[in-house]
């Protein structure tokens, strides 16, 4: 993806729903990323086999949420795995609560 962020993602036979998991590298490694930047935000995404729209739709949300700058910055500023838990999963397209 670029910006420090990976995300490898595949379909794998006995996978029977939809599993991600999200790192943030205290120490970014060499992903051999088209920017040539080394990695330290990692999302990994399985789904079961033949469930192409709905992977689709996981690597699309977690690039919409990657390419907002404050979001990385806050991410990679996360202490502990639920604050990083709550950037990723909040609604960034709900407007203010009434």
């Amino acid at each position: 993806m670029g910006a420090g962020v990976a995300l490898p993602h595949a379909g794998v036979e006995g996978v029977t729903a939809p599993f991600g998991f999200m790192a943030v590298l205290r120490k970014a490694i060499d992903f051999q990323s088209v920017d040539e930047i080394p990695v330290d935000v990692v999302f990994l995404v399985l789904t079961p086999p033949g469930r192409t729209s709905e992977h689709l739709r996981l690597l699309a949300c977690i690039a919409r949420k990657v390419r907002s700058e404050a979001f990385l910055t806050a991410l990679r500023a996360a202490t502990v795995p639920a604050a990083a838990h709550d950037l990723l999963m909040k609604d960034e397209t709900a407007g203010p609560a009434a």
